[in-house]
């Protein structure tokens, strides 16, 4: 049996950042089939030689010239590169690989491959997904640019009509790039060019500037014969590649129609993310035509390759930027109490200061600073809380406490965290996120003790005892620098492993800070919203009512009326009645005595722990007071109220519980009298009540 040579024996290869090949790379020749058993080749044509595989490249990129195969055999190829450190192996990386390679057959040499330097750069190149339902009917004028399927946008000019149908392609309708589906265009009366089938490529307005590129597409015509063709043009509207594929005739058989063009140095001044590269496919303005297999690769040297080849799982894979947005906007339920800062309830108020002492600012939210005192307060027209700096370097931070099944449900979980913020006055505020369990003892420390610090950097040290760090995965970051506003602000941190620790903690507790550190006294950073849910997406928290979120923080904390609101008022207060004891014949000379009694009201919400009760009296507003009131009758009948604050120790003594609070007297003595003489009338009365406002407060660090 003879032996031959593939159809370039020297073989100069780069590798995939376009540098030539070292010694350091080798060649595998295998057999065509699994599991790719090493195949021999040989040094002479009568294949006489073995070569020890894998075959080394020379230092100059190429593979020695007396490498002989078995004419008619089918191999595979697989280029590796090696550390040089050890002997090589098929566990080294892999850069290239070359299936169903037959060597002598003309064409069919592994150079078209090699010479490539990147895959397909088009989404969706077969049109596996779409948007529409097919069959799809439009006629218009100049309509607006629609995405018919992920990637593509279909743009039209002029008046005209137009009908799209997604077709799957089967042995009856062989294609050269085997194809299972096209886009069928069914078209008339657009402007001349006014058919365009549109890809972006994003963010990178100087992509392959000084590079050959070259496309690919696979169609046919239904009827006579029509006209195609493609450019690239950039972000400033300059066609960059206006050669990529000339005006070429499709006909009424699947034909592969390839071109390319050098790029020349790029003039785009946009910069990233405003930045892009648009491919642009110019389809019949009237017509019947059929289109798939586009295809968009950079290469090194001047050719045309064919299409490559790839599963429909695989360009599926391929779509993740495109969903990923989708996905981040898909409702999660955040595993966090009130911070979706708009829709938080403020029940402490909606201004303040900070400092180095850990405080809470607003429901589920404690902050302190790196050093210094630091403003607080709440946007008008958002309702989101802002913090400006007092002085340069200063960081402060954000912290909410979970414990019992929530804690468990976190440490179950990989997880991931959403940030919406932004800064104003400055820019380079950098934001980091931690995640702790307690393991061992530990517990909640004290409010004021906190649970670690934070340096002027957003470093943040913990202090407490028996807690850890949940650390992010390897290759994720936990820190990203603000925008400002009028930029996209939002920030993933993802990949954290909260499931690794199951089973490790003695007491669910957990905790999660969120550090800021500002450059510049002066900043002002804007929290619009945290969220943290399983997984590896984060999403902005699923959308709930006020009233929703109202329910969810007072479990922690509860308030009868509004902070916002006087408190010295009966409106919103708790009201009990109160016995009145009648002493005299008639209401012209009777004595009433106002008596206190029991009462008890229940909660608005279940509370995490029994809540310390703070009862605010109605006349003054004074903490720790009850209003003990009578009805009575008056001048001309009218009801008099008659009112005053007390404490609510000793006349009480109290028991407060999960979920209502119980007051029973201690005084026999009344705590109010009315002389006789005031009613004219057997018909007036008198009535005993009090009443109060109050707070209730269950949050970690308090109670």
């Amino acid at each position: 049996m003879a032996g031959v040579r593939g159809s370039n024996p020297i073989w100069f290869m780069v590798d995939l950042a376009a540098k030539a090949f070292t010694d350091n790379f080798y060649m595998w020749v295998l057999e065509n089939t699994l599991p790719y058993i090493p195949a021999p080749v040989y040094h002479d044509p009568e294949l006489n030689v073995a070569w020890t595989n894998p075959i080394q490249f020379l230092a100059n990129g190429t593979l020695p010239n007396d490498i002989f195969f078995e004419e008619g055999k089918v191999y595979r190829l697989e280029f590796r590169e090696n550390d040089g450190l050890v002997s090589p192996t098929q566990n080294d990386p892999l850069i290239y690989e070359v299936n169903n390679y037959m060597p002598g057959s003309e064409g069919e040499g592994p150079i078209e491959d090699v010479g490539i330097s990147s895959d397909n750069q088009i989404t969706n190149p077969q049109f596996s997904l779409t948007n529409f339902t097919s069959p799809y009917s439009l006629s218009a004028t100049n309509p607006d640019p629609f995405e018919i399927a992920p990637g593509w946008f279909l743009e039209l000019s002029g008046s005209g009509s137009i009908t799209i149908e997604k077709t799957p392609l089967n042995a009856a309708s062989i294609n050269p790039t085997n194809a299972p589906y096209a886009l069928h265009f069914v078209m008339s009366g657009w402007s001349v060019d006014g058919v365009r089938l549109r890809q972006r490529l994003n963010q990178n307005g100087m992509l392959w500037a000084n590079k050959y590129v070259s496309t690919s597409i696979t169609a046919k015509v239904n009827g006579i014969n029509q006209s195609i063709k493609a450019i690239l043009q950039d972000s400033e509207g300059t066609p960059i590649a206006p050669g990529l594929l000339t005006a070429t005739t499709v006909n009424t058989d699947w034909n592969e129609f390839k071109g390319h063009a050098l790029l020349a140095e790029s003039t785009n001044d946009d910069i990233p993310p405003d930045a892009y590269i648009d491919y642009v496919l110019y389809l019949p303005n009237s017509g019947d035509i059929y289109v798939s297999s586009i295809q968009l690769v950079v290469q090194v040297d001047e050719f045309e390759p064919v299409f490559i080849q790839d599963s429909v799982d695989r360009q599926i894979d391929h779509t993740f930027h495109y969903y990923s947005p989708q996905l981040k906007y898909k409702p999660i339920p955040s595993m966090l109490t009130g911070w979706d800062f708009p829709l938080n309830p403020f029940q402490l108020g909606d201004s303040g200061t900070i400092n180095t002492t850990p405080s809470y600012v607003c429901d589920q939210t404690i902050a302190a600073t790196s050093a210094g005192s630091m403003g607080w307060g709440r946007i008008s027209a958002s309702g989101s809380p802002s913090f400006t700096t007092g002085t340069n370097a200063q960081a402060f931070y954000i912290q909410q406490y979970l414990s019992g099944p929530q804690a468990l449900e976190i440490i179950l979980s990989k997880l991931s965290v959403y940030l919406s913020a932004y800064q104003e006055n400055h820019a380079g505020t950098v934001c980091r996120t931690y995640l702790y369990y307690n393991s061992g003892g530990g517990t909640i420390p004290v409010l004021a003790t906190g649970l670690g610090t934070v340096n002027g950097n957003g470093e943040f040290t913990l202090t407490a005892a028996n807690w850890s760090l949940i650390p992010y995965l390897n290759g994720f970051s936990n820190n990203f620098t603000l925008d400002g506003q009028a930029v996209s602000n939002e920030k993933v941190f993802s990949g954290i492993n909260g499931s690794a620790y199951f089973g490790a903690v003695s007491a669910a507790n957990f905790a999660i800070v969120v550090t800021f550190a500002c450059p510049s006294s002066g900043t002002l950073v804007v929290l619009d919203s945290v969220g943290m849910m399983a997984g590896e997406i984060a999403t902005r928290p699923a959308p709930q009512t006020l009233d929703q979120v109202l329910q969810e923080c007072q479990y922690y904390y509860e308030r009868s009326r509004d902070v916002r609101l006087s408190q010295a008022s009966l409106v919103d207060s708790i009201v009990c009645k109160m016995p009145v004891y009648v002493a005299g014949s008639s209401v012209a000379v009777s004595n009433y005595f106002l008596y206190a009694g029991s009462f008890n009201f229940q909660y608005k919400n279940k509370k995490r722990a029994v809540p310390g009760v703070t009862t605010i009296g109605t006349v003054t507003g004074t903490s720790g007071q009850v209003t003990r009131g009578l009805y009575y009758p008056g001048v001309a009948n009218a009801i008099q109220l008659r009112t005053q604050d007390i404490p609510l120790s000793p006349t009480w003594s109290s028991i407060a519980g999960l979920s209502e609070f119980n007051a029973f007297p201690t005084l026999t003595t009344y705590i109010d009298t009315v002389a006789g003489g005031l009613g004219s009338t057997a018909n007036t009365f008198f009535d005993g009540f009090n009443a109060f406002q109050y707070i209730l407060d269950s949050r970690f660090g308090i109670v």
